[in-house]
């Protein structure tokens, strides 16, 4: 009942007819996925050792197919992941057969290398007709995301990148690099130090890698030339084919970018960006953690620079501006962002303008970091606002949607919608009557749902409905949020908690709220 599929807009950029239009993504696409010159990687094949325990096993087969997600969407052949969990037990050592072959001779069927692309709306708020308000997904086939699954198991080894990557890696998530980042600026900003923030925005950051350098980056990392083979083939050969509506575009081949929507294509943009951390390290300036000199956080493709002065985020502004004219990186300078984090005795400061690829970037008091709401002034009252908006806002769509079921299944719906409160966790530094606003809205959220009158004891209605309140709620993001912590094999999170790397832990204001909130001192 809760469908978020968004009807088609009538006309894209003034075209209305389905056919014109998809005619319309291809050349778009075209365009976007041959915009970066690349040479072809030529490998010795001579050289190409097939070992033993490189081979795809039953086993892998076996592995890979259970890990495929119900429910998704199909590629050209219409076979489903539903086909392969419940096929015969003979097709494992079958496709085990066809993908040894595949990796032996180094070539791949062209069903397998046929993708279908989907422009997917990016902010419904904003231009529905606008040909820049879409990202491309790709729909591939169900046996080639099997082939992708096996590929990075045999390839992990070899695809590790600095640990300033918090994204699309095992016990990481977003919440850890909004958390490194806070703590950093916190300390910082508590000694009466000015600190200069650099939100950098890519454009097309994943349509735009040239895929001669990915493969040499892979190469030069040690990865098995088989392997790689493999690779180079798939990403030289693939057709890409756009859908709108019911018509399919001509066909099309590509010559940079990776799939979004691919299984390997965010490990491999993280390999690609990797080089870019290992630069800006070595320049030794930024923020000191214990022993460790931190001056950037990555998730995919969002970056952010941090510094206690000017001068070294200039320096890394340039780093980033080399390396983008090195690897085609395009930087939308509109959407990156200073942040001027000042202390309490800084008040009537300067600071001179900072560049990025030779174009000047906007200061801003706030911006949305990974989904969390970062003020200049380093509270939390506008994340908190955000929060309170998005809990209206669900409880809104169940009480119009869901108003004649039973009350178990409301509090199911609840707990599915309401309590995910994002980064909740992470709050320390806010008005009384911020968070007070905040309850109002979870426990105004309850009531109505429930159809309980306002005057009911909001207490007693989540208790006695085994839901959590929005307190108790608070405390289980605090402890789950803790154990991650100090779970974490991170070496960046691990200087900010552990006591024996920096005294962070004992300075921290988010961990003292914590303490405060949990435990009776």
């Amino acid at each position: 009942m809760n469908n978020n599929k968004i009807s088609l807009p009538a006309d894209i950029e003034g075209i209305s007819s389905p056919e014109k239009i998809a005619e319309l993504w291809r050349e778009h696409y075209c365009d976007l996925f041959n915009c970066v010159k690349s040479n072809p990687v030529r490998i010795n094949h001579e050289h190409t050792d097939f070992s033993a325990d490189m081979m795809v096993r039953v086993a892998d087969i076996y592995v890979a197919i259970n890990m495929l997600e119900n429910n998704k969407a199909c590629g050209m052949d219409y076979i489903n992941a539903e086909h392969l969990k419940y096929a015969s037990h003979k097709l494992c050592p079958l496709l085990s057969m066809c993908f040894n072959g595949c990796l032996v001779h180094g070539v791949l069927p062209n069903a397998f290398m046929s993708v279908l692309l989907l422009p997917v709306l990016k902010d419904k708020a904003g231009k529905l007709n606008s040909i820049d308000n879409y990202r491309p997904i790709a729909l591939a086939s169900i046996l080639s995301k099997v082939l992708e699954r096996i590929l990075l198991t045999k390839l992990e080894m070899y695809v590790l990148t600095a640990d300033n990557q918090f994204g699309f890696k095992r016990k990481h998530g977003t919440d850890l690099c909004i958390y490194a980042l806070k703590e950093i600026v916190s300390r910082y900003n508590s000694l009466n130090s000015t600190m200069f923030l650099c939100f950098i925005d890519a454009s097309k950051a994943f349509d735009r890698i040239n895929h001669e350098r990915l493969f040499v980056k892979l190469l030069d990392r040690g990865a098995p030339t088989f392997l790689v083979r493999i690779l180079v083939f798939w990403y030289a050969h693939q057709t890409f084919q756009v859908k709108w509506d019911n018509v399919v575009s001509a066909p099309f081949y590509v010559s940079n970018g990776v799939r979004q929507g691919g299984i390997m294509s965010p490990i491999l943009f993280n390999v690609y960006m990797d080089e870019l951390s290992d630069q800006l390290n070595r320049l030794k300036t930024g923020c000191l953690v214990g022993n460790t000199v931190v001056n950037h956080l990555m998730y995919a493709d969002d970056l952010v620079l941090l510094c206690p002065y000017s001068v070294g985020l200039q320096q890394m502004l340039k780093v980033c501006s080399q390396y983008g004219f090195d690897y085609d990186i395009k930087y939308n300078t509109k959407k990156s962002h200073i942040m001027v984090v000042r202390s309490n005795e800084d008040n009537k400061s300067t600071f001179p303008t900072f560049y990025l690829s030779d174009s000047p970037l906007a200061v801003c008091e706030e911006v949305k970091y990974l989904g969390h709401v970062i003020s200049n002034d380093w509270t939390d009252d506008k994340d908190l606002y955000r929060q309170r908006c998005k809990i209206y806002a669900q409880a809104n769509m169940l009480i119009r949607k869901f108003y004649m079921c039973s009350n178990s299944v409301k509090c199911s719906l609840f707990r599915t919608y309401i309590t995910p409160l994002y980064t909740a966790q992470l709050w320390s530094n806010y008005k009384k009557k911020s968070m007070q606003r905040l309850k109002v809205a979870y426990n105004d959220a309850m009531r109505l749902l429930l159809r309980v009158p306002r005057w009911h004891s909001a207490s007693h209605l989540f208790v006695s409905n085994r839901v959590p309140t929005c307190e108790a709620l608070l405390r289980q993001l605090m402890f789950g949020f803790m154990c991650r912590l100090d779970n974490s094999v991170n070496h960046i999170i691990e200087a900010l908690v552990s006591p024996l790397k920096s005294c962070y832990r004992y300075t921290s204001r988010l961990r003292r709220h914590w303490c405060n909130s949990l435990y009776i001192l």
